[in-house]
């Protein structure tokens, strides 16, 4: 069995699963190339920016090159977005005609779905905090975050989609920086071919067909 037989036949399932990014590489080859780059990788091409949106673009222009590019054996671009957030926003008139304040609903949020310290535990020398927070079957629905109870001065209670205007949204899923600049990276392994030759060859590709704004 060799790698590239056994490459074969493991990235067929690699390639039905939506949204996986994945590097084919071994454990000493891996290290040299972090060491280098610091990404696990033959070659990876930075992109530095302030605007994460135009970073992805470029990032999706130049994936689109390395994939057609002789040599290329397989390659990823960093995931920069699609983790699920809920947006709340607050409605300051709804919240002041039943006579609450903006912070009311604010640390109904926060201890409910953040989690509020409300203790600690002392085992040994360690120390741990004791959070309280909803159950995690109503932080994880939708429906049941916008009937989240919000207590009122004069009694009872009101559902917080009342006081709030609640939305699902896609988001970063995390922002990598370096240098003090935001940065998307695209990795590629190769086969066939020497790495000189590669980014000779993907330089010419990206700054005749990737048009990349200033800064």
């Amino acid at each position: 069995m060799t790698k590239e037989k056994i490459t074969e036949e493991i990235e067929p399932y690699l390639q039905s699963e939506p949204g996986l990014a994945y590097n084919f590489t071994q454990p000493i080859a891996m290290r040299v190339d972090e060491l280098t780059s610091g990404v696990k990788s033959d070659v990876a091409v930075k992109i530095y920016g302030e605007d994460l949106e135009i970073l992805n673009q470029v990032s999706e222009d130049i994936a689109r090159i390395v994939a057609v590019l002789p040599g290329t054996d397989n390659y990823f671009i960093e995931q920069t977005t699609g983790q699920p957030y809920l947006n709340i926003q607050i409605d300051r008139e709804a919240v002041a005609s039943f006579g609450l304040n903006v912070d009311d609903v604010q640390n109904v949020i926060e201890s409910g779905i953040g989690g509020q310290p409300v203790s600690e535990v002392f085992e040994g020398q360690r120390r741990y905090e004791i959070v309280v927070r909803f159950p995690e079957e109503i932080r994880n629905t939708f429906s049941k975050v916008r009937e989240i109870p919000v207590y009122l001065p004069g009694g009872g209670f009101i559902p917080l989609k009342r006081l709030a205007k609640i939305e699902p949204q896609e988001g970063p899923r995390e922002v990598a920086r370096e240098n003090g600049w935001r940065r998307v990276i695209v990795g590629a392994n190769l086969v066939d071919i020497d790495i000189g030759t590669y980014v000779s060859n993907l330089q010419q590709a990206i700054d005749a067909q990737v048009a990349v704004p200033a800064g």
